[in-house]
Parts: C-alpha cells; sequence; structure tokens
C-alpha cells in the first residue's frame, strides 16, 4: 500500500458528498477494470462453481446455526440452480472491493489501485458486481442508505463495465446491461 501515491477512497478528503463526480468516475474506473477481467464461459478458464460456490452453498446447509435456519430453503434452491451459472461469463473477482482496499487520487478522483487480491477467483460475472450497490450508500448501522448520486455511480459502473468487457462478453450481456442503464 505504501508502494502506490493517493489515498484509500475511504480517507480521501473528498469523500462529502459534494464531490459526487469523483466517486461517480471512481464507480465508472471499478466497472472498467471488472469488464476486463472477464472471459467468455467455458472457454477453458477453471470456474470456481465447483471448487468453491457449490462447496460453501453445501457447508451452509449443513451448518447447524439457528440463524441459518430460516434461510436453508433458499440455499437449497441455489443448490439446485447452481448449474445456470456455467452459462454466465467469467470474471477474475475481487471479492472484497471497498472503500479501504481502492486506492485513489484525491485531487482528480482517479483510481490507483486496488488492494486485497488475495482472495480472488474465477467466478461467473456477478459476483463482484454487487459491490457497486455497497459503494453507492452509506453503511449505517448495517443498513446501507442511497447516496444522493448512488444512481449515477451505478450507471458509471455499468456502463464502464460494459464498454471495456470483451466484444463476445458484450454482446452476452447487452440485454441485461441495457435495462440496468434505463
Amino acid at each position: 500500500m505504501p508502494f502506490i501515491e493517493g489515498s484509500t477512497w475511504y480517507r480521501a478528503r473528498w469523500v462529502a458528498p459534494q464531490f459526487e463526480g469523483h466517486h461517480v468516475k471512481v464507480a465508472e474506473q471499478i466497472g472498467e477494470i471488472i469488464g476486463k477481467c472477464c472471459a467468455p464461459p467455458n472457454k477453458g478458464v477453471p470456474s470456481s462453481i465447483d471448487t468453491f460456490i457449490i462447496p460453501r452453498l453445501e457447508m451452509y446447509e449443513k451448518w447447524d446455526e439457528p440463524t441459518i435456519g430460516p434461510f436453508k430453503p433458499l440455499i437449497r434452491n441455489c443448490l439446485n440452480r447452481v448449474g445456470e451459472l456455467n452459462t454466465l461469463p467469467l470474471c477474475w473477482t475481487h471479492y472484497d472491493i471497498n472503500m479501504m482496499n481502492t486506492i485513489v487520487d484525491e485531487n482528480s478522483g482517479t483510481l490507483k489501485g486496488i488492494l486485497d487480491w488475495e482472495e480472488s477467483y474465477w467466478m461467473p460475472l456477478g459476483i463482484n458486481t454487487c459491490r457497486i450497490v455497497e459503494l453507492a450508500a452509506d453503511n449505517r448501522g448495517g443498513k446501507l442508505e442511497p447516496k444522493s448520486f448512488s444512481g449515477d455511480m451505478e450507471k458509471a459502473f455499468w456502463t464502464g463495465l460494459f464498454r471495456c468487457a470483451p466484444k463476445e462478453i458484450r454482446s452476452l450481456l447487452s440485454e441485461e446491461l441495457e435495462f440496468a442503464l434505463n
């Protein structure tokens, strides 16, 4: 971290809402990185569906924790449908993109780096795209509260992802992303 110029997004002096343009710019750049990390489905890239997703779902289904109990039918449904994930493009997935793992230039709002890649896997696209919702909201006691510019951040994120994804991926996602951007 000391070798990357800039500050964590969380600590940048422009975290205040009046710098919404910087937040939107960083969200778009994160989308671009995710887009560049995509590969077509079943094209020789090993997926972690069998080695990560299914074992984790099975672990939660068998877990005897009372708070998990109400979610066991949902977990079973996910296990029954997990094969559908094989139709999605694969993406080198950073499992923990957040404002503490994102280094930005405080003056320009330019993304300088993303830290903490040790828990990264080839996953179906979508596993890490949920992060934009978290980045575009404030966490107040475990509840996400959208910012006034959350919609702009989400649109910029998806625009960046779509623009930088390989052409084959864009054709697979065009209908879904068109819906997300409107």
